[in-house]
């Protein structure tokens, strides 16, 4: 007679690691923020206007400049001057994900959105490597401001520019 043992069952219990292995994955496959005027989200230009011109194309004529729009950058200046501080929030947010505090895609989320907020705050503040405003535009909208109060500063009138600074994340080869 031949006694058979029931083999021991074993029950796993995961405390989180299958979730923090998927978002470890997902880090693994070079997601990114778009900051700016990405393509994605191209817009056109203020309604009240009849320009064909995105966002994105006033843009680069002001982050560049041309031949009469002296170069006024504020995406490129932005991305100089807080490089470090973004790498350290990066590294302190992946920290989180393979901890598994975080989704990347909330990591995502956070660098967007605080790159839009410093973006933004150029805008507003200015730089004072940008050339002054032509005589003729400051006539122009010295007579708009006395109409509806407006600023007479690069970038700023209109706040157009300022509010079309956007984000989009890319996260395992889509856009979310």
């Amino acid at each position: 007679m031949v006694i058979r043992s029931k083999k021991p069952k074993t029950h796993v219990i995961d405390k989180g690691a299958k979730r923090i292995m998927r978002e470890i994955k997902k880090a693994d496959k070079n997601p990114f923020v778009k900051i700016g005027f990405p393509s994605e989200n191209a817009k056109t230009t203020d309604p009240r206007k009849k320009s064909e011109k995105t966002n994105l194309q006033i843009a680069l004529v002001h982050e560049f400049g041309t031949e009469r729009v002296p170069q006024r950058s504020f995406i490129r200046t932005t991305y100089s001057e807080q490089r470090m501080k973004w790498t350290k929030i990066s590294a302190l947010l992946l920290k989180k994900i393979y901890k598994g505090t975080m989704s990347v895609e909330k990591a995502l989320g956070l660098m967007g959105e605080r790159g839009v907020r410093d973006v933004k705050r150029k805008i507003r503040k200015g730089d004072p490597s940008w050339d002054d405003l032509a005589d003729s535009t400051k006539i122009a909208r010295l007579k708009k401001a006395k109409k509806d109060g407006g600023p007479i500063r690069p970038l700023l009138d209109t706040r157009q520019m300022h509010n079309a600074v956007t984000y989009v994340k890319k996260l395992n080869g889509k856009l979310k």
